[in-house]
Protein backbone atom coordinates (compact mmCIF):
# COMPACT_ATOMS: atom_id res chain seq x y z
CA UNK A 1 0.00 0.00 0.00
CA UNK A 2 2.62 2.54 0.65
CA UNK A 3 3.61 5.10 3.18
CA UNK A 4 0.27 6.49 3.66
CA UNK A 5 -1.89 3.35 4.17
CA UNK A 6 -4.68 4.70 2.58
CA UNK A 7 -6.81 3.76 -0.42
CA UNK A 8 -6.19 6.47 -2.76
CA UNK A 9 -4.36 5.72 -5.69
CA UNK A 10 -5.75 8.25 -8.19
CA UNK A 11 -2.26 10.79 -7.90
CA UNK A 12 0.17 8.87 -9.53
CA UNK A 13 0.65 6.43 -5.96
CA UNK A 14 0.98 10.11 -4.22
CA UNK A 15 -1.08 10.58 -1.07
CA UNK A 16 -3.52 13.04 -1.31
CA UNK A 17 -3.35 16.41 1.19
CA UNK A 18 -4.48 16.51 4.54
CA UNK A 19 -7.52 18.41 3.68
CA UNK A 20 -8.08 16.76 0.50
CA UNK A 21 -12.15 16.29 0.33
CA UNK A 22 -14.22 14.41 -2.96
CA UNK A 23 -16.84 16.59 -2.24
CA UNK A 24 -15.50 20.54 -2.70
CA UNK A 25 -17.50 23.09 -3.68
CA UNK A 26 -16.38 25.63 -5.68
CA UNK A 27 -15.91 29.47 -3.80
CA UNK A 28 -15.09 32.63 -5.06
CA UNK A 29 -15.78 34.30 -8.19
CA UNK A 30 -16.30 31.04 -10.00
CA UNK A 31 -19.22 30.37 -7.10
CA UNK A 32 -20.76 33.62 -7.92
CA UNK A 33 -20.89 33.41 -11.59
CA UNK A 34 -22.69 29.53 -11.01
CA UNK A 35 -25.10 30.99 -8.92
CA UNK A 36 -25.94 33.91 -11.18
CA UNK A 37 -25.92 31.66 -14.31
CA UNK A 38 -28.40 29.03 -12.27
CA UNK A 39 -30.77 31.38 -10.34
CA UNK A 40 -31.33 34.52 -12.74
CA UNK A 41 -30.00 33.94 -16.34
CA UNK A 42 -30.98 30.27 -17.23
CA UNK A 43 -34.36 30.66 -16.11
CA UNK A 44 -34.78 33.87 -18.04
CA UNK A 45 -33.54 32.07 -21.04
CA UNK A 46 -36.03 29.11 -20.67
CA UNK A 47 -38.87 31.83 -20.29
CA UNK A 48 -37.95 33.74 -23.50
CA UNK A 49 -37.65 30.58 -25.26
CA UNK A 50 -40.77 29.02 -23.70
CA UNK A 51 -42.84 32.19 -24.64
CA UNK A 52 -41.68 31.85 -28.17
CA UNK A 53 -42.92 28.67 -28.47
CA UNK A 54 -45.87 28.85 -26.91
CA UNK A 55 -46.92 31.83 -29.12
CA UNK A 56 -45.52 30.19 -32.65
CA UNK A 57 -47.83 27.12 -31.76
CA UNK A 58 -50.71 28.93 -30.68
CA UNK A 59 -50.44 30.76 -34.17
CA UNK A 60 -50.47 27.24 -35.81
CA UNK A 61 -52.78 25.98 -33.80
CA UNK A 62 -55.36 28.81 -34.54
CA UNK A 63 -54.03 28.26 -38.65
CA UNK A 64 -55.37 24.47 -38.11
CA UNK A 65 -58.47 25.84 -36.94
CA UNK A 66 -59.10 28.61 -39.34
CA UNK A 67 -58.36 26.20 -42.23
CA UNK A 68 -60.68 22.93 -40.96
CA UNK A 69 -58.04 20.67 -40.96
CA UNK A 70 -59.21 17.05 -39.86
CA UNK A 71 -57.39 13.56 -39.00
CA UNK A 72 -57.58 10.94 -41.59
CA UNK A 73 -59.52 7.95 -40.61
CA UNK A 74 -62.39 6.43 -40.08
CA UNK A 75 -63.96 9.29 -37.84
CA UNK A 76 -62.15 12.62 -39.06
CA UNK A 77 -61.37 14.90 -36.13
CA UNK A 78 -60.41 18.46 -35.82
CA UNK A 79 -56.59 18.35 -36.27
CA UNK A 80 -56.61 21.41 -34.02
CA UNK A 81 -57.69 20.00 -30.80
CA UNK A 82 -54.70 17.67 -30.54
CA UNK A 83 -52.43 20.69 -31.49
CA UNK A 84 -53.74 22.79 -28.93
CA UNK A 85 -52.42 20.46 -26.17
CA UNK A 86 -48.83 22.13 -26.98
CA UNK A 87 -49.51 25.73 -26.97
CA UNK A 88 -51.47 24.91 -23.45
CA UNK A 89 -48.63 22.90 -22.39
CA UNK A 90 -45.71 25.39 -22.75
CA UNK A 91 -48.02 28.34 -21.47
CA UNK A 92 -48.52 26.26 -17.88
CA UNK A 93 -44.66 26.16 -18.23
CA UNK A 94 -44.04 29.57 -18.58
CA UNK A 95 -45.71 29.56 -15.92
CA UNK A 96 -44.22 27.80 -13.51
CA UNK A 97 -40.55 28.91 -15.24
CA UNK A 98 -42.10 32.51 -13.84
CA UNK A 99 -43.17 31.34 -10.43
CA UNK A 100 -39.59 30.02 -9.95
CA UNK A 101 -38.04 33.67 -11.66
CA UNK A 102 -39.96 35.63 -8.89
CA UNK A 103 -39.09 33.34 -6.27
CA UNK A 104 -35.50 33.40 -6.61
CA UNK A 105 -35.78 37.09 -7.68
CA UNK A 106 -37.37 37.98 -4.06
CA UNK A 107 -34.83 36.14 -2.57
CA UNK A 108 -37.26 33.08 -1.26
CA UNK A 109 -35.40 30.09 -3.01
CA UNK A 110 -32.21 29.55 -5.15
CA UNK A 111 -33.94 27.82 -8.29
CA UNK A 112 -33.09 24.30 -7.95
CA UNK A 113 -32.75 23.60 -4.09
CA UNK A 114 -35.95 22.18 -3.79
CA UNK A 115 -35.92 19.27 -1.37
CA UNK A 116 -36.17 16.04 -3.14
CA UNK A 117 -39.44 14.15 -3.49
CA UNK A 118 -40.04 10.75 -1.64
CA UNK A 119 -40.45 7.69 -3.41
CA UNK A 120 -41.87 4.02 -2.19
CA UNK A 121 -38.44 2.67 -2.50
CA UNK A 122 -36.45 5.38 -0.97
CA UNK A 123 -35.58 2.93 2.23
CA UNK A 124 -34.15 0.25 -0.18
Amino acid sequence: MGEGGGGYRGNFGRNPPDDYTDNETPSGPILGFVELMHTYVIPLLSLLFMVSMTVASAIMTVRYFNNGRMTVGLHPMPFWIFMAVVPVGSALFCLALLSDLVDSIGGRRIAGQSEPAGSADDGL
